[in-house]
């Protein structure tokens, strides 16, 4: 579930939505994850599955090494547009991911 991609010369954790597992629901098993591999940092959640290309696609939570920092919650417009395109990447090459989804019908046509 968690991969990790480049931003800015450095890897941020990024987690995936997909139907039947939102991961904002499952934040312990993920601290568990992400502590057994030494992550501190911020993660990104692409929730294109549940919240479509909105503006709240993208949610970040700062994980200090133990558990996330709940304040520091946020649904930021100025994702890198590197990542944007990694992850519109990964959703192309595993299509079956979005039939499910919040979209429309022309938007899985034109993604």
């Amino acid at each position: 579930m968690i991969k990790f991609r480049k931003v800015d010369n450095s890897e941020i954790a990024v987690i995936t939505a997909i139907a039947g597992y939102h991961p904002l629901q499952h934040l312990k098993a993920l601290s568990v994850e992400l502590k057994s591999i030494d992550y501190c940092g911020v993660v990104v959640f692409d929730l294109l599955v549940f919240n479509g290309q909105s503006d709240n696609r993208f949610a970040t939570l700062f994980f200090n090494g133990k558990s996330f920092d709940r304040a520091s919650f946020k649904t930021p417009t100025d994702i890198d547009q590197n990542l944007i395109n990694k992850q519109d990447n990964y959703f192309r090459t595993h299509p079956d991911l979005l039939k499910k989804s919040v979209l429309s019908f022309s938007e899985l046509k034109n993604f």
